[in-house]
């Protein structure tokens, strides 16, 4: 049995960040892991296309004067 997606909850973590930062912040940094531990042990396409899925949700929701910082583990 595989276990569900966890991008969702990412994506969902870091909206929650940005709605919580619009009180004082003007920037959020984005740490989105492909979910490997290894190299060779997930398909490095699929996960490049996930990432760009989730950064594309997460960048709709910054307020307009808000800068974003990648961080990322590919």
């Amino acid at each position: 049995m595989s276990n569900p997606p966890r991008w969702p909850q990412a994506i969902a973590h870091n909206i929650d960040c940005i709605a919580i930062g619009r009180r004082s912040a003007k920037a959020a940094t984005v740490w989105i892991a492909d979910g490997s531990n290894f190299a060779g042990q997930s398909n490095m396409t699929l996960a490049l296309d996930r990432y760009l899925d989730s950064m594309r949700e997460i960048y709709a929701a910054l307020p307009a004067d808000w800068r974003v910082f990648l961080e990322h583990k590919l």
